[in-house]
């Protein structure tokens, strides 16, 4: 698990015993390395072999969420019509004649 300097001081001691007993494996193994590169909000998580990322900082998660994101945002701003069932279905909307 990588973290931030500013993201492990805000967790404090005792978080990765709260993580073991929630996942209801007491002896899971958690390693964390902190990243002093990184300033953003959030944690990267791998797994042990190194062949699986979960990339959950702030920033990562709003690129993925963007293309939805901006289609809500048009859309509640009048510059489209709402999706139908899903960003895909969007339309923009026809233009106003004078």
């Amino acid at each position: 698990m990588q973290l931030s300097p500013e993201a492990r001081r805000a967790l404090g001691e005792g978080w990765l015993d709260e993580v073991r007993r929630l996942s209801g494996k007491p002896d899971l193994d958690i390693q964390t390395v902190e990243n002093p590169d990184d300033h953003d909000a959030g944690l990267i998580m791998l797994d042990g072999d190194g062949r699986q990322t979960w990339d959950s900082r702030l920033q990562s998660r709003l690129r993925r969420l963007w293309p939805e994101l901006r289609i809500m945002i048009a859309a509640r701003a009048g510059l489209m019509d709402p999706p139908a069932r899903g960003p895909e279905s969007a339309k923009p909307l026809p233009e106003k004649t004078p």
